[in-house]
């Protein structure tokens, strides 16, 4: 079988050695039994591909979803208003989060109290 790549090219099979000029196995080897195998691969027919022909099962659920899917200006505003309340509601989850984080950080931690005093006294 030819490889893919050789189209409208002459392919000889890797078994046979020695081959005349017209890719037929030399009469004078004196070997018997072998025979190569050459054939034409011819161009790939132009005007329609293989996967128009035939297109995949998902290609054409795809069309057949954005045949039945028209984006009119109501659906299209919705899906907007939709997603601008949900930036919302992310940004103001952030901030509070931002909030609590820098709360915890201005408490003074137990520890640190005793280290304070400790430096108040000398002691450190």
């Amino acid at each position: 079988m030819a490889p893919l790549g050789l189209t409208g090219e002459r392919y000889i099979s890797h078994r046979a050695t020695k081959f005349d000029k017209q890719g037929r196995k030399d009469a004078g080897s004196g070997k018997g039994g072998t025979r190569a195998v050459a054939f034409e691969v011819g161009p790939p027919d132009a005007s329609e591909s293989l996967i128009r022909r035939h297109p995949p099962r998902k290609f054409q659920r795809l069309e057949d979803q954005q045949q039945g899917n028209t984006i009119t200006q109501e659906k299209l505003e919705e899906k907007q208003a939709t997603a601008e309340r949900r930036r919302q509601e992310i940004l103001t989850q952030r901030v509070q989060s931002a909030k609590h984080r820098s709360a915890t950080r201005m408490r003074p931690h137990p520890d640190d109290a005793d280290e304070v005093e400790k430096v108040r006294h000398g002691k450190f």
